[in-house]
């Protein structure tokens, strides 16, 4: 699968582009819009995420609200996704470690809805999430800790 680059296109003047053999006149147009489709594609999969992540959500917490932001929203490859959880009644700095799981729970359990095959936890998330989901799926666990693993 190729990886998919960000929007940093070259932009030509006139006479570059009057220049410019036909061929790779035309690579550029298809590399354009290659990856708008991509772009399409991949947005409109981060908003059906997010839908289900809010009924996900909704069910383990009883109206714990989360949302996801592109770090560059002009180029939403270039950078990833922020993912926020916000209890009810609560601010966004003083959320327990409780609901931070609980958030990183229901946001697995989401992803899990469209199978990937792979999972990357920390150590504390996959000895809560590696006993549910087993099929076919493989697990990347990140450990700072050597006597975690014992």
């Amino acid at each position: 699968m190729e990886v998919m680059r960000s929007k940093n296109f070259n932009i030509y003047t006139n006479d570059e582009l009057d220049a410019m053999d036909k061929d790779t006149l035309q690579e550029e147009i298809d590399d354009l819009k290659d990856y708008r489709i991509r772009e399409k594609e991949y947005l409109s999969r981060v908003r059906d995420l997010e839908e289900l992540l809010l009924i996900v959500m909704n069910m383990i917490t009883l109206g714990e609200n989360s949302e996801f932001e592109f770090c560059d929203s002009l180029d939403p490859f270039s950078e990833g996704i922020i993912f926020s959880v916000m209890p009810p009644k609560k601010c966004w700095n003083n959320i327990s470690d409780g609901e931070k799981t609980l958030g990183s729970l229901a946001l697995i359990f989401t992803l899990h809805h469209f199978k990937p095959n792979l999972y990357v936890l920390d150590e504390i998330d996959a000895s809560i999430v590696v006993n549910i989901i087993k099929e076919r799926t493989k697990f990347i666990v990140i450990n700072l800790c050597d006597k975690c693993l014992d």
